[in-house]
């Protein structure tokens, strides 16, 4: 009986342990232990969300290539219960957007973007029109177009989403 309590306790605990599906673009990466990223993210419908991927820097069938700075990714992931770290379970590319480092002046204004986003916005925020400025951004500066603009724009973007901004 006791045996048949834990068997049900688990299951329950495990649908509890809900899986999302989003798509992401990546703010930040932090290597973390010896083979895994915690990477920071802006999603259209979770605003910032945090994830963690076991194994990612490993070399095998498992690893995640995809898991760099700027990428558009689809994710895959376990919603975690106990911290706002979630855990991948998959991934894909979308949109590399690598080309932004052929640019360093591209390169510096996303990197100073990526740490206004982190540092400003809440986990689990809708951020649709964030989400779709900044990939336009990355467009843009993946093809050498520098818009000096652009980092104001965003700014505005978020406070007028966050209601920040009046309305006119």
């Amino acid at each position: 009986i006791i045996l048949a309590l834990k068997r049900e306790r688990y299951s329950e605990v495990k649908r509890k342990m809900q899986s999302h599906s989003t798509h992401a673009i990546i703010l930040k990466k932090i290597f973390y232990s010896e083979s895994s990223l915690i990477v920071n993210c802006l999603s259209p419908e979770l605003g910032r969300v945090d994830f963690i991927a076991k194994g990612a820097r490993k070399i095998g069938k498992n690893k995640m290539p995809e898991l760099d700075l700027f990428r558009e990714i689809s994710v895959s992931f376990r919603e975690s219960r106990t911290s706002g770290l979630h855990s991948i379970s998959k991934s894909e590319l979308i949109e590399s957007n690598y080309a932004i480092s052929d640019f360093p002046s591209n390169f510096l204004m996303t990197v100073n973007v990526s740490a206004f986003i982190i540092s400003n916005l809440h986990f689990h925020i809708h951020s649709r029109r964030l989400y779709t400025a900044l990939r336009k951004m990355l467009k843009n500066f993946s093809e050498q177009k520098c818009g000096k603009k652009w980092p104001a724009f965003i700014k505005l973007v978020y406070l007028d989403e966050q209601g920040f901004l009046p309305k006119y």
